[in-house]
């Protein structure tokens, strides 16, 4: 593990606008290594220490605390260093999804030297919700049309609704999945 900050890009932009994309291209080039925080929150050891207190709040549909994300960006880097996936001394870190607000960019300045911002912007909106459209079916996530298809059944179209759905969780995919049709909300939802 190194203690001087981490050379970094970061890549800034709305969801679809393709900061993934372009992360991924970045990375495959010799001498840059890119991250996704996104893919350190799917790829997380739900049975680890750090796993359980993230699936405390994510199993509620809260969204985890800066400091507890910020603890496993940093586990997940300190991992790839020493597997030799990313090198320090080598390689210039290329970050997306990391930080989303202040306060995590206050809490990574001492693990990060930011050399750029690239800001991506899309400026067809209609191909940055297809993305979406794409991303959330790949991902078993609901689409808007489908919560608003709920609304109408008078189903739950809470973003998490782990407390209204049958879920099937598996270690694979903590993500919530209907088992079968939704079943109509409980007195817990304000959607009836």
């Amino acid at each position: 593990m190194t203690t001087e900050p981490y050379k970094t890009v970061l890549l800034c932009g709305a969801p679809g606008a393709g900061k993934g994309t372009q992360g991924k291209i970045l990375g495959s080039i010799p001498g840059f290594f890119h991250l996704s925080c996104g893919d350190v929150f799917r790829t997380i050891n739900i049975n680890s220490e750090l796993g359980q207190k993230i699936c405390e709040y994510t199993s509620r549909g809260d969204l985890v605390p800066d400091d507890i994300t910020v603890e496993l960006w940093q586990e997940n880097m300190n991992a790839r260093t020493v597997l030799n996936d990313y090198k320090p001394n080598v390689d210039l870190l290329v970050l997306d999804g990391i930080p989303r607000n202040v306060l995590q960019a206050e809490l990574l300045t001492s693990h990060i030297e930011v050399l750029m911002v690239l800001h991506l912007i899309c400026r067809d909106k209609d191909k940055m919700i297809e993305r979406l459209r794409r991303r959330a079916l790949k991902e078993n996530r609901p689409t808007m049309r489908a919560r608003r298809s709920f609304a109408i059944a008078g189903m739950c179209t809470r973003r998490r609704p782990s407390r209204c759905l049958n879920i099937i969780r598996t270690r694979s995919s903590p993500r919530w999945m209907p088992s079968r049709a939704p079943p109509r909300c409980s007195a817990m939802c304000s959607v009836r």
